[in-house]
């Protein structure tokens, strides 16, 4: 019950807070850079250019995932094609073109 509290509270405070235009385009750009920057690196990743979580033949990976590399920071590539198909109408927003890079990303 606690929780619920805690959480109700933190809506009432978020929800009264009043947001002019600039400051929306502005945490709508931050979404859009958040998007574009893990779709960069998504694709570098599938490229194998990653050298901190690059999978080698000494460890083993679950074959549950086809790419278990292309996973981001969160080593799921499921969880991070969803993070990047959240960010695409920020990405969109930002600049049509952009676009592109995270739609290759959710496609890898």
């Amino acid at each position: 019950m606690f929780m619920a509290m805690v959480y109700f509270f933190l809506y009432l405070g978020i929800s009264s807070i009043e947001l002019d235009p600039v400051s929306l385009k502005r945490i709508f750009n931050c979404f859009a850079w958040v998007g574009i920057i893990y779709s960069g690196y998504l694709i570098m990743q599938h490229f194998g250019m990653d050298q901190f979580y690059k999978i080698t033949a000494e460890e083993s990976h679950d074959h549950l995932s086809r790419n278990p590399q292309d996973g981001g920071f969160i080593s799921q590539p499921v969880f991070a094609a969803a993070l990047i198909s959240l960010t695409i109408p920020f990405i969109f927003k930002y600049n049509k073109w952009l676009t592109v890079i995270a739609i290759i990303a959710v496609l890898l």
